[in-house]
């Protein structure tokens, strides 16, 4: 809320000095009336000359000074007035907007200007960028900026299916427990770095830390291997990557080293899906360093089935938003990372992927069809934000309300000095 008002009247000018000054109403009508009552040009009174009660740059200032000519009031005003519009909108000619969607529907990793100029080459017509975001953003066609997430042209739509298969009859009649999924992920000098601070308008974000030289040894291979519960500690191995000649077991996963990992990690979790236990079923991408002959013999002698997903579909298998998570842990934690690697990197693994969270992975819609008999997610009872929620609209309500008063006021001050003017 803005600090009491303080008036201060010099002749026939009336300024009101608040805290916090917006480019709404009252910084246009003080600015105008500043300009009238002076007899001042906008190139005069502007960035704050002459004593001018707010710094406004001349471009804006000569703007609101010629539309108070045009209009006898300020550009705000006009703005509210139902029916009228100060500038009119430029709208699409009919027929272009399904182009534009068309359009968006073949590449929708276009920018708004080459959109543009596939309607200039297609229609000779030149259509201004902000036109085509309220087309896109319009409720009839409500359509946004995503992630974009790239899928390989690789990709098997036979493979898939085949996949959803299998993993559907593995299911039928046995709790998801069953499934174990594994992969690699990279950790890098970057994972627990975050990518955005605060600071002023016009200034940048910086943060002063040690640089990486390149030596450190928080740069590895996470294995990981996760079940409904999430991450599974004891089946997950960090190899780190040799950054020295003399580090013995560091270094890039091979074959070797995977089933080296598979024989001493993965395989004393696993379970028999004769019996039904829980990770009897190993699923993995076919990367070639999965196709270890050893690899299949290690994990069924346990008496657990393997399960190749389909090729170029990471989407297939929910490990990957658990590496993702696991990451923003690290962020989170950053500053302990620095000091306990390890500390941090247990932590993640036990918490930073939880229950519920796998059980949304598995039902999302990437994986329909995949996995059955998903048990119910226990909610968090919501109570307490509901009130929260309701709190904070009565503040803003509140605070709107205030506002509006501040500005009845202005608006009778200005009434007055013209008054005083007439006389």
């Amino acid at each position: 809320m803005s600090e009491p008002l303080a008036h201060v009247e010099t002749g026939y000018y009336v300024h009101i000095q608040t805290f916090r000054a917006r480019w709404g109403l009252r910084v246009q009508m003080e600015m105008l009336a500043y300009l009238d009552q002076n007899n001042l040009t906008p190139t005069k009174a502007c960035e704050g000359k002459h004593g001018a009660p707010h710094s406004i740059a001349y471009e804006t200032l000569r703007r609101w000074w010629n539309h108070f000519l045009l209009w006898g009031e300020t550009p705000f005003e006009t703005a509210r007035r139902p029916g009228i519009r100060y500038g009119e909108r430029t709208r699409l000619d009919p027929g272009i907007g399904d182009r534009i969607i068309a359009i968006i529907d073949e590449d929708p990793s276009l920018y708004l200007d080459e959109i543009q100029n596939i309607l200039v080459e297609e229609f000779g017509k030149k259509y201004h960028t902000s036109t085509i975001w309220r087309f896109l953003n319009s409720p009839q066609v409500n359509i946004t900026l995503h992630v974009l997430q790239e899928k390989a042209v690789q990709q098997s739509w036979y493979e898939q299916m085949i996949y959803r298969g299998t993993m559907s009859v593995l299911s039928a009649n046995l709790d998801p427990s069953v499934f174990c999924f594994v992969d690699e992920s990279a950790v890098g000098k970057n994972a627990a770095r975050r990518r955005r601070g605060w600071a002023r308008k016009g200034t940048k974000a910086i943060k002063y830390t040690v640089f990486d030289d390149g030596t450190s040894s928080k740069q590895y291979t996470l294995i990981g291997a996760v079940d409904i519960n999430g991450f599974i500690p004891a089946g997950c191995e960090v190899i780190f990557r040799r950054t020295k000649r003399d580090q013995p077991g560091a270094g890039t996963v091979d074959q070797d080293r995977f089933v080296q990992y598979v024989r001493e990690r993965l395989v004393p979790q696993l379970g028999s899906y004769a019996l039904g236990e829980p990770r009897s079923v190993v699923i993995m991408d076919n990367a070639r360093i999965h196709k270890h002959p050893l690899v299949r013999t290690l994990i069924e002698n346990t008496g657990a089935k393997l399960v190749w997903n389909a090729a170029y579909s990471p989407e297939l298998n929910p490990i990957e938003p658990c590496f993702h998570q696991y990451k923003a842990c690290l962020r989170r934690n950053r500053e302990h990372f620095s000091l306990d690697m390890w500390a941090v990197h247990d932590f993640a693994l036990k918490t930073s992927v939880t229950r519920d969270n796998m059980i949304r992975y598995y039902g999302s819609n990437d994986m329909q069809g995949c996995i059955h008999n998903l048990p119910t997610i226990v909610s968090v009872p919501t109570g307490h934000k509901q009130a929260a929620e309701v709190e904070r609209k009565k503040k803003k309500r509140k605070h709107d309300e205030e506002e509006e008063e501040e500005m009845v006021v202005v608006m009778m001050m200005m009434m007055a000095a013209k008054r005083r003017r007439m006389l």
